[in-house]
């Protein structure tokens, strides 16, 4: 089978990658699909292109405080766009992979990487994890750790209209978001084998699936073509190597400005030297964490505009940050060049993949754990941090990047090859509260460690049970 090539433009952050294809479509006639992350970037390539006087049409779906509004799809606007041969059409990454009709005749251009590795988490299930487990079945009976699982009739309707099944329609978000992955042959989802046979055994509350976008999501374009930051870093081209060739674009060349320009500019801080994660922010508190942050980042930035980023507050939760003059920006606020007049970043979103992504992706495709901290969390980082003046050649004034951890600075000092980060260690010691003490093994299991084995405790109970119940009947 002939592997489908897909074109990339390595692109680091500020280097004119949109300039480069604005002046590429001015020499093509094909029809031309630009696929962005935000809205923000489609609105952005818009007007770029109509300066120079080319047709593109951006298609999104506007904020608006009118819920009575019609508004036609996306999805709707975009197939009808295709079908008249539209020039330029620019939509969101989803929308151009999902639709296919009339789409063999156009270039698609992603601009920034696209996710293609997801992991679904399906728990909390008393009464529902029975019938769930029942659509979950392995495409084979091997003895292979991980074991893709089988897109059937029976997945497929569910995921069709299998909500309006009386026990289905409350089903939680990650059952319908894993009963359509897996009933799109554009994704293949995969289990560990045993960790399946425990959840439909129920001696296990939760199971961990692992979503794998194929190349057929993108391949029913004329040409596929990625731009980015460090593409051979990504999992788009760690994960699909082998069944994609994976081409520089024969005529985009971004190379208008290199951030390693602007070295002497620049000066790193690292919040503290221990790892960053979730776990670190839920033992420390968020609040707490960010109000350390705050109180050793002030004096350096001294009034200074500035943008920041946190995690998404959970419910019930509002998050504070004392610096003024601040924007807060989400961890992934990729293209936009709206805030490179500004001269500080701060980034403290924790990015940690949850610890058995790295098993998976290391023993299936044998891509490394350090590969994965850079292709899920560092290079997410830099991305941020490309939003500030930083990416801009005109650029003359101190730049000042702010981390959680020294692990991710000393990543953007090699990026960029600046002076060594300061670690302006916040006083983890103290923000990050001693674990509490719960016999004799608590200071050797960690967190998960503990709910496993109460979750097989009461499993175990369970399972005594029934079979009392079943003895008891004869």
């Amino acid at each position: 089978m002939t592997k489908p090539t897909f074109y990339y433009v390595d692109a680091p952050i500020g280097s004119g990658k949109s300039h480069a294809l604005v002046q590429y479509l001015k020499t093509t006639q094909n029809p031309t699909t630009i696929g962005t992350q935000t809205n923000a970037l489609s609105v952005q390539y818009e007007a770029d292109l109509s300066e120079h006087w080319l047709s593109a049409k951006a298609i999104f779906r506007p904020d608006t405080e009118n819920e009575d509004a019609e508004i036609e799809s996306s999805s709707k606007r975009y197939k009808e766009g295709c079908a008249a041969k539209f020039p330029i059409l620019i939509v969101n990454q989803e929308v151009a992979a999902n639709c296919k009709d009339h789409t063999d005749s156009r270039d698609l251009f992603n601009d920034e990487i696209t996710s293609v590795y997801e992991r679904v988490q399906i728990d909390g299930l008393p009464i529902l994890q029975k019938m769930v487990a029942e659509f979950l079945e392995p495409i084979d009976d091997s003895d292979s750790e991980f074991v893709r699982l089988r897109r059937t009739k029976k997945v497929m309707d569910a995921a069709e209209d299998g909500w309006q099944d009386k026990m289905l329609r409350g089903a939680d978000e990650s059952i319908k978001r894993v009963f359509a992955r897996l009933s799109d042959p554009d994704f293949a989802v995969l289990v560990n084998r045993k960790d399946l046979q425990n959840f439909k055994w129920e001696l296990r509350g939760w199971l961990a699936l692992h979503a794998i976008t194929m190349p057929t999501r993108f391949a029913h374009y004329r040409s596929v073509t990625f731009i980015g930051a460090n593409v051979k870093d990504s999992l788009l081209f760690l994960l699909l190597r082998d069944i994609v060739d994976f081409v520089p674009h024969p005529e985009i060349v971004a190379n208008y400005h290199d951030i390693r320009s602007k070295a002497d500019l620049v000066r790193i801080y690292a919040f503290h030297e221990k790892d960053h994660s979730s776990t670190l922010l839920a033992g420390a508190g968020r609040q707490t964490y960010y109000d350390a942050c705050s109180d050793a980042a002030a004096p350096l930035i001294a009034g200074q505009a500035s943008i920041f980023c946190m995690n998404n507050e959970k419910r019930g939760e509002r998050h504070r940050w004392s610096i003024p003059n601040a924007v807060r920006l989400s961890p992934d606020p990729r293209g936009s060049n709206a805030f490179k007049g500004i001269n500080v970043a701060v980034h403290m979103a924790a990015l940690n993949e949850h610890p058995d992504t790295f098993g998976f992706l290391d023993r299936v495709f044998g891509v490394r754990p350090d590969q994965v901290k850079t292709a899920t969390s560092w290079e997410r980082i830099y991305q941020f941090i490309g939003r500030v003046s930083i990416r801009s050649k005109d650029a003359e004034e101190p730049i000042l990047i702010f981390v959680s951890d020294l692990g991710s600075a000393l990543f953007l000092q090699e990026k960029i090859g600046c002076a060594t980060p300061t670690v302006l260690n916040i006083g983890l010691e103290t923000v990050d509260g001693a674990p509490k003490k719960r016999g004799p093994k608590a200071a050797v299991l960690s967190i998960e460690e503990r709910r496993e084995k109460e979750r097989l405790r009461k499993a175990e109970q369970r399972k005594k049970k029934r079979i009392t119940e079943i003895n008891a009947s004869f």
